[in-house]
Parts: structure tokens; sequence; C-alpha cells
């Protein structure tokens, strides 16, 4: 939910319940206005009737419909203290019972007592109470409703700088030298988010500039005497005088060495993927390309035993780097070979836009959602520096394909989509 939407439904909530607080208070106090008025009138009426039988007026001239005069024996004993009682009284106009109020009270005139009712209509009360109910209701929907546009457009206004931040910041490239330009504003907050965004992304960019060159320079400088141990162990390998445990020996470092350097050459790859270093994008032939691998992975198949199945239709093509469809292709080949076992199998489906690698194995070591990761390999593969199925992964994650792998039926089955 937007933090506009967000800011309108507090502002709503809050004006309603201060809209029922307030009506409520509104309508009790009237109510106590209207109530002590009517009893004012009432007791007012009263005194003028106790006048009037004062004065010798017989009762029968005074009562009517909203007046009752009774002669009460004095044998009933004290007289009853004046009191307010709510009541209905059938209207004969209205047809229908109507609220009233009415003041009750016992006088003892010239020696006789009567009891005097004098009634009031609460009619008018009523409607004067919910003639107020309803100003109040429009005024609040007048006011509820203005508020609500104008904190909308006075929000959106004053918002704007921050949701251009926003956007700059969602389009951002650690990679690209451009420096930002944020929209001028006269808000404190928002200048201050912008001067600690442009810092932070300045700090970035060094640190990403560091951090590609030093991968590069690593990489470059570990490769020369990684060459040359290989080259001096390989002559050292090839001389007469070497023992046994010698040769075993070096034999042991040459291949550490070569193992070495090609997880030298995947971590530079998987740093230049990640930094997004192959941006140039062709048409690819899958077909094509997919078939070139395959031959020259023939030999190192027919020597492990393994049975090739291959369904691919020709002329499938993707848009993606060409170095890094080669590298794709590769790494899903040397994957199925060397996670296979002698005597085993490999099926390669390829259709428009999906590709499918399946080849026989033992149940992996770790778990399936774990295989993408780095540094993750099957315990069975001691040449394997966990990188391949990383390197696949991350190809498809800067180019926007889908890549799944599940183990069914003893095969391992790799899934890419596009």
């Amino acid at each position: 939910m937007k933090l506009l939407t967000k800011t309108s439904l507090y502002f709503v909530s809050i004006a309603l319940f201060v809209f029922i607080v307030g009506g409520i208070v509104i309508v009790v106090s009237i109510n106590a206005v209207i109530d002590d008025e009517i009893e004012r009138a009432l007791r007012k009426r009263e005194e003028i009737i106790t006048t009037q039988l004062i004065n010798g007026v017989a009762p029968a001239h005074l009562i009517n419909f909203e007046q009752r005069i009774q002669e009460v024996p004095a044998s009933e004993g004290p007289g009853r203290q004046a009191r307010f009682v709510d009541t209905l009284m059938y209207d004969v106009l209205e047809d229908q019972f109507e609220p009233y109020k009415y003041l009750q009270v016992e006088r003892s005139i010239n020696k006789r007592r009567y009891r005097i009712e004098v009634y009031h209509s609460l009619i008018e009360s009523d409607d004067l109470i919910e003639s107020v109910f309803q100003a109040m209701l429009a005024i609040f929907l007048s006011l509820l409703i203005a508020s609500v546009v104008f904190n909308f457009v006075i929000s959106r206004h004053l918002w704007r700088p921050f949701y251009s931040t926003l956007r700059q910041l969602g389009r951002l490239r650690i990679d690209e030298q451009a420096p930002l330009r944020f929209d001028a504003t006269s808000t404190s907050e928002f200048r201050e988010l912008n001067n600690i965004a442009a810092a932070m992304i300045e700090r970035l960019r060094r640190d990403y500039v560091r951090a590609k060159d030093f991968a590069a320079n690593a990489s470059h400088e570990i490769q020369t005497p990684l060459a040359i141990i290989r080259t001096q162990t390989e002559l050292l390998i090839q001389s007469d005088s070497l023992k046994e445990e010698q040769a075993q020996a070096l034999q042991s470092i040459y291949s550490s060495a070569g193992r070495l350097a090609r997880l030298n050459q995947s971590l530079l790859l998987l740093a230049r993927i990640d930094n997004k270093q192959f941006s140039a994008i062709e048409t690819v032939d899958v077909s094509a390309l997919l078939r070139r691998h395959l031959s020259e992975t023939d030999e190192l198949i027919t020597l492990k035993g393994i049975e090739l199945h291959i369904d691919v239709d020709d002329n499938v093509h993707l848009e993606i780097n060409p170095y890094l469809a080669d590298s794709l292709l590769a790494n899903l080949l040397r994957n199925a070979i060397r996670h296979n076992v002698r005597g085993g199998e490999i099926r390669i489906e390829l259709r428009d836009g999906h590709l499918r690698i399946a080849n026989t194995g033992p149940p992996p070591t770790v778990a399936t959602e774990l295989v993408f990761e780095r540094f993750v390999s099957s315990a069975d593969s001691a040449d394997s520096h966990g990188l391949g199925l990383s390197i696949v992964k991350s190809i498809c994650d800067q180019f926007g394909c889908w890549i799944g792998y599940e183990y069914t039926q003893d095969h391992h089955v790799l899934s890419l989509r596009w």
C-alpha cells in the first residue's frame, strides 16, 4: 500500500472517530440544554396554574390536553414532591403515540390538595436534534471529501521529489559512471535523503571499481605463477632420476595447480558476469552450438562408456552474449559427464525456448535447492570446484532465463527455459 493511501486512511479514521465522539458530545449537550429549557417552561406553567387556583379560578377551566388538575384527598398522606417524567401520549391528529415530558406536583391551596400535571411535547426537540445531526453529518462529509482531495493533491506535490529519487535509484547501475541528478526540493528531509543517497552511491561505485580491479589484477597475477608451477612440475615429472614417491608428489602438485588454474578462471568469469561486463547480445544458434560442443566432448563420452540420446531441433535461437552462451552449454555438458556413472546415459532434448539435459548418476549429496550455490559439489567429484552450475545460474539470471534442477528416476535433470 502506498504511503499516500495509508496517510489518507489514517486521516479518514481519525476524522471519523472525532466526528463520532464530537457528535455524541454535541447531541448530549443539546439534549441537556433542551431538557433544562423544557423543565423551566413546565415549572413556569405550573406556577401560573397554582397562581390561578389561588386566585379562585375553577380547576375545570384550567384543564386541557397539556394540563391536568386533580383534587386529592388529604387522607392520602404527605403530598408528593415535584418530579419530571418522560412518557408517551396518543396524538389524535397524528394517530400515533408521541414523546412527552410532564411535571407532576401536589399543592395545598385554599385548604384543598391538588395534583397538577403539566405536559410538554418532545417532538420539536427530537426534530431539532435530528436537524443538528444531519447538518453535522453534511458538514463532516463535505470537510472529509475536501480534506481527502486536498491532502491527495498537496501530498502528491510534496512527495514528488521523493518519488523522483526512488525512480532514479531504481534505474541505478553501479557500473555506470554518470552521476545521479536528484530534483531540487525545498523540503529539508528530502534534501538530506538525496545527499545521503548520493554519498552512498559514490562509496558503492568506488568499492565496485576497487573490487573489479582487484579481481582482474589478482586473476592476472595468479595465472603467471600457476603457469610456471605447472611447467616446472611437468619438467620435473619427465626427469628419469625421480623416485616413484617423488613422481607421485609432483603429479599431485601438477593436478592441484591445474585445478587452481581452473578455479581462478571460473571465479574471474563469475566476477565479470556479476559485474555485467558481457553486455553485447547477439542471436545465437543454440542448435549449432550444442552440436559443436557434443562433437568436442564425444571422445570423453566414449571413454566413459556413456550412451548419448539426442533429440535436437534445428534453428533454435537465443538472444545472449555469444561467449556466455558457449560457457553455458560447456558447463552443462561437463556437469552431465562429470557427475555420470561409467556405462550411464545422457539424454538431451532441445526445443524452441527449452533445453533439457538428463544424466544418470547417484543421488545428490546436497539439498536440491543448493545445487546452484557456489562451492557446492558432489562428494564423488574430486575434480569439481562447485562453480560450474553457479556460472550457469548467473548467466541465466543476467539474460532472463529460468534454470531448474530435479533428481528423478535415477537421473539428474537440468531444465533451461527462455
